[in-house]
């Protein structure tokens, strides 16, 4: 088990595949309730991040080695991704020129916050709405340009780990400026 601190209140926690065995509470009992309680004594005293009687938010993401990774992310300070949920896509582009013509289209009446990653070649623009509408609007303009990612919630925790962010912007309207 590896436990790494990414910002003030969200941590990572790496486990192997024999970890998550042991977690399992039909599979091994006794050893599930000790690497948990292990795991929540670690978390309090070698990481000062207490987790008891409070709300947190987890993500578990699939490690492209052997096991999972475990994102614990405290309420206060949730990012984007958890405050603008229900409004979210994440559109991939295999090329940059393609990518900046969807921007194009879009600038003319989105309005939210978004940024852009790059992954393995793929350019992806994720954007947050100020509504469900204008996801669904979004998606219709740009079914042709670009694929929508399934699952945009947990996408973005992939992104931001294994990706590189090229750009972010608060007001939507700041992408294209020529």
């Amino acid at each position: 088990m590896k436990i790494e601190k990414i910002e003030p209140n969200k941590l990572k926690i790496t486990l192997s595949c024999t970890e998550l065995l042991q977690i399992n509470p039909e599979i091994a009992p006794d050893e599930s309730q000790k690497l948990i309680s292990k795991l929540f004594h670690s978390l309090e005293t070698e990481h000062h991040f207490s987790i008891m009687n409070k709300k947190i938010v987890l993500e578990m993401v699939p490690s492209l080695q052997d096991g999972c990774n475990i994102y614990i992310t405290k309420p206060d300070t949730v990012s984007l991704t958890t405050q603008h949920k229900n409004h979210l896509a994440i559109l991939s582009f295999s090329t940059w020129n393609t990518m900046e013509h969807a921007i194009t289209l879009l600038s003319n009446y989105f309005t939210g916050s978004g940024m852009i990653y790059r992954l393995d070649g793929i350019y992806y623009l994720i954007l947050y709405a100020k509504n469900k509408l204008l996801i669904s609007q979004t998606e219709t303009l740009l079914s042709d340009l670009g694929d929508y990612v399934e699952n945009p919630e947990l996408f973005v925790s992939v992104l931001q780990e294994y990706g590189v962010m090229l750009t972010y912007y608060e007001n939507f309207f700041g992408f294209i400026k020529k």
